[in-house]
C-alpha cells in the first residue's frame, strides 16, 4: 500500500499496466516513490499490487524452497482514480510499457487505420474481476501448504499440465 494515503471522494478503480519482463517490482516500488513525492496524487493512487502466490519447489539437496511467483508475469495492478492526469502519471514511470485496455488507433487524414499500434485507453476491471485474482490467489497460496505424503517409487498420475495423462 502507498503510505500517507488520504481519503478522496472521487472513485477509484483496479486498472492493469503492462510493464517490461521481470521488472513488476520495480515498477511497483518506483510508481510508489513518486506518489509519496507528489504531494497531488496521494490521494488520487492509492496502492500498487504485483499480484504474486507462494509456491515451492524442490533444490537439488532434496529440500523444499518456498519462493513467490508472480500470477501475471509483465503486469501490475494499480488502485486509482482514473483521469487524463493519473494516466500520463502511470505512463511515464519507467518500465511501464502501456495500459491494458481499448485501442485507440491511430487514424490517418483519409480516415483509415494508420499502422502499428495506437494508444491504449485504459479500461478498469470490474469489481468480480479484481475478486476473482485475489480468489485465485488465495487459493493458490493455500494448495501450496499442503502437505503431500509421498515417497520416491510411490505410483503418482499426472492429471493436469503439460504431463497430463502421464504416470
Amino acid at each position: 500500500k502507498v503510505t500517507g494515503v488520504q481519503t478522496c471522494a472521487l472513485p477509484i478503480s483496479s486498472s492493469v499496466i503492462q510493464t517490461v519482463p521481470g521488472l513488476e517490482d520495480n515498477v511497483r516500488i518506483t510508481l510508489e516513490a513518486k506518489v509519496r513525492n507528489t504531494p497531488s496524487m496521494t490521494d488520487k493512487i492509492t496502492q500498487v499490487i504485483v499480484p504474486k502466490l507462494k509456491a515451492m519447489q524442490l533444490s537439488a539437496g532434496g529440500e523444499r524452497v518456498e519462493f513467490e511467483e508472480k500470477v501475471f508475469p509483465c503486469y501490475v495492478m494499480v488502485e486509482m482514480v482514473l483521469n487524463e492526469e493519473t494516466w500520463e502519471f502511470v505512463r511515464s514511470t519507467a518500465y511501464v510499457v502501456q495500459f491494458v485496455g481499448r485501442d485507440r488507433a491511430r487514424r490517418s487524414r483519409a480516415g483509415g487505420v494508420v499502422g502499428g499500434r495506437g494508444l491504449v485507453q485504459p479500461q478498469p476491471l470490474s469489481e468480480s474481476e479484481v475478486r476473482r485474482i485475489f480468489d485465485q490467489i488465495s487459493v493458490g497460496s493455500s494448495i501450496v501448504s499442503q502437505e503431500l505424503k509421498i515417497q520416491a517409487g510411490d505410483f503418482v498420475r499426472v492429471r493436469q499440465g503439460n504431463l497430463a495423462g502421464h504416470e
